[in-house]
């Protein structure tokens, strides 16, 4: 769509240059400084709408047009020569163009809230010790505190997590079904809190905390700096033979139900794996 309007842009700017000369040019003029002036000040009656503008973008923007409707007026009327309105057009182009982009980066760091340098900096030298503690092994690691939405990619290891516009939404979908949060447009796809029996089936061999963690299976086995890496005794390598010939299992809102259903597909049994476990009330009859 944005292909096709861009192409129709052109085709019509090539269209007007044709027919230049047939042009009125106070009448495009006159045409063109209503359509400017109608918009800015349909800008201003639903500034409620914007929550970004502020009256000092209101009065730049004014007076941007108020010079630029001048310095047109002053080539058509030749109170200047055509050189010097092209040096005078282009610096204030030049200065519009420097504002608007510093309003813009200004607006996305404090919507995204990037991190400082030094924050972006921090756990590289440890992540870089266990990258070479792991070495080329195709198995798969996850950051438990994490930096940014793709750990993975910044610290060059291989994971589940991630963020990507241009996202496998069929891949994506099912992953969230088997407990990886991966909800709407399937924007960002996440490991945590999801179960031991996922990290198992799906090769998460290590998990790197700041903290100690408590999970069955996990070993410490490296440490470095604030960083402490674990091992996974029973992640299973990235591609395993099933017991017999696998047949599509038709998963639900139920993340746990759907691991267990898909573990006895691969496994050819019929397992319950996991149960409600009530606090102990000695009141209560079990």
């Amino acid at each position: 769509m944005l292909g096709f309007f861009s192409t129709l842009l052109i085709y019509t700017a090539a269209e007007v240059l044709n027919r230049l000369k047939e042009i009125k040019i106070w009448n495009f003029f006159s045409f063109a400084f209503f359509l400017i002036v109608t918009g800015f000040l349909a800008t201003i009656y639903l500034k409620s709408h914007y929550s970004f503008l502020t009256d000092l973008n209101i009065l730049l923007t004014l007076e941007f047009l108020v010079v630029y409707s001048l310095l047109l007026l002053a080539v058509i009327k030749k109170f200047i020569s055509v050189n010097l309105f092209a040096i005078l057009i282009s610096l204030f182009i030049m200065v519009e163009m420097s504002l608007n982009a510093s309003s813009q980066m200004d607006g996305i760091a404090k919507e995204w809230g990037f991190a400082s340098r030094s924050a972006y900096n921090r756990d590289i030298p440890a992540m870089e010790s266990f990258s070479t503690y792991i070495g080329n092994q195709f198995t798969r690691t996850e950051k438990l505190q994490t930096q940014t939405g793709n750990d993975s990619m910044k610290f060059n290891y291989n994971g589940i997590s991630q963020f990507s516009s241009v996202r496998n939404r069929s891949a994506s979908s099912t992953l969230d079904k088997l407990g990886f949060k991966s909800s709407g447009t399937n924007l960002n796809l996440r490991y945590a809190n999801n179960s031991i029996l996922a990290d198992s089936l799906f090769g998460i061999q290590y998990n790197i905390s700041d903290s100690p963690i408590d999970k069955y299976g996990f070993q410490d086995v490296y440490q470095k700096d604030n960083l402490t890496l674990y091992e996974n005794q029973f992640s299973l390598p990235i591609a395993f033979a099933s017991q017999s010939v696998y047949n599509d299992v038709k998963f639900n809102e139920h993340t746990l139900d759907n691991q267990a259903s898909f573990l006895n597909q691969l496994a050819n049994v019929n397992f319950d794996y996991f149960f409600l476990q009530y606090p102990y009330d000695k009141n209560r009859k079990y």
